[in-house]
């Protein structure tokens, strides 16, 4: 118990690993593209986090007016980036039924665009030409010289797509101006969001695949498991013991440990990897619960990083704690607990820690309490 305890003060360290890298031919076979045009602002954000949901991974969308003007205006602006979970846009235009897409939009960007102007020769030999990839024909810059996929023509404009940065100098990717395609004319803009990095080697289209893998197999588990007839107790004790069988605490395994993706599909896991999975079973099943990251007090009462679940049953809150569970004998003895069992797990990253406080006493065995299941 003390030696996974000590292990856990790596935890905020390894957050930010991410391991095997994927080449680009696998990451290329993966991508499920769309285009849609939309007519009004809210559709534009709907739209967006819907099509995440439903598993896409490069979404083109276009708008028109004055309400594509307004949208251009906020991305210029100090806004904050609306493709992440606690994102305020995520937060009002998200459909809260689609409880996948807070796992989906964190392997999301911009795909960057830079605009440039064919007849603008001087600016670009001076600027941003390297003369053994870019040629110069009767003294205008030669479209036919690059290859289709590597530029785009939208509304009589030329852009530069970013993956081929190689030609240009890395100081025009900074501006904010360049992660979209704007008409001043038409009063029409266009953005594309996409996994991040897709065409690099990198491992976000396949931690992608793999959550998208995750929510089929946790889907199917459940379905198998005939759990119905089953109270509260009985189901999430099943998931804990599920849980604690099949995944294994380590710090450096050869997937990224915080994902519960990966916890579920290889077997190894941090803290965050296990809560994580024990969420996606809950949220599935249809609790209302949340993940917690937070600190807990290691075997000699200092804080480190740790994450775990409360789950909401009868109008009350209970804590979760698989990864402690999966260390020591009892593996029930953080399942379904009070907040006084609770008293080394402190410092809660909540919004409204107070919505939060748990009950005074664990959920009993015996309990009858039994959620109709989605």
């Amino acid at each position: 118990m003390k030696i996974k305890k000590i292990i856990i003060c790596l935890l905020i360290v390894i957050f930010g690993i991410g391991n095997v890298q994927i080449p680009n031919a696998e990451a290329a076979s993966k991508i499920k593209s769309t285009s849609v045009t939309v007519d009004s602002y809210d559709k534009y954000w709907t739209q967006f986090y819907s099509l995440i949901g439903k598993g896409y991974n490069d979404i083109t969308l276009t708008i028109k007016g004055d309400a594509a003007l307004k949208i251009k205006n906020e991305l210029d602006g100090d806004m904050d980036y609306p493709f992440t979970p606690d994102s305020s846009y995520v937060k009002k235009y998200m459909d809260k039924s689609n409880w996948k897409i807070p796992y989906l939009v964190d392997f999301f960007s911009y795909k960057v665009f830079y605009k440039f102007d064919p007849n603008e020769q001087d600016y670009i030999e001076d600027e941003i030409y390297y003369e053994d990839e870019v040629k110069f024909d009767n003294g205008y810059y030669s479209i036919t010289n690059l290859g289709k996929d590597m530029y785009t023509e939208w509304n009589g404009q030329y852009f530069l797509d970013y993956k081929y940065e190689y030609m240009w100098d890395v100081d025009f990717y900074g501006a904010e101006e360049e992660k979209y395609m704007w008409s001043e004319e038409k009063q029409e803009l266009c953005v594309t969001l996409e996994l991040e990095y897709k065409g690099e080697f990198d491992n976000y289209t396949f931690d992608h695949d793999n959550m998208l893998k995750t929510f089929d197999k946790v889907k199917s588990l459940i379905k198998s498991w005939k759990m119905d007839s089953m109270t509260d107790y009985q189901r999430i004790s099943k998931l804990n013991q599920y849980i604690c069988d099949h995944v294994t605490y380590s710090s450096f395994p050869d997937q990224n440990p915080g994902s519960g993706a990966n916890a579920l599909l290889f077997g190894e896991a941090v803290c965050q990897g296990y809560a994580e999975l024990m969420d996606i079973f809950l949220k599935t099943m249809g609790y209302e619960t949340v993940l917690v990251t937070a600190y807990a007090e290691d075997f000699d009462f200092t804080n480190d990083g740790h994450a775990w679940n409360i789950i909401k049953i009868n109008k009350k809150w209970y804590a979760v704690d698989t990864t402690w569970n999966d260390s020591s004998k009892d593996r029930t003895k953080y399942l379904l607990v009070s907040q006084k069992e609770m008293k080394d797990h402190n410092g809660w990253a909540l919004g409204n820690y107070k919505d939060y406080v748990l009950s005074k006493t664990r959920l009993s065995k015996n309990s009858k309490s039994k959620l109709k299941l989605k």
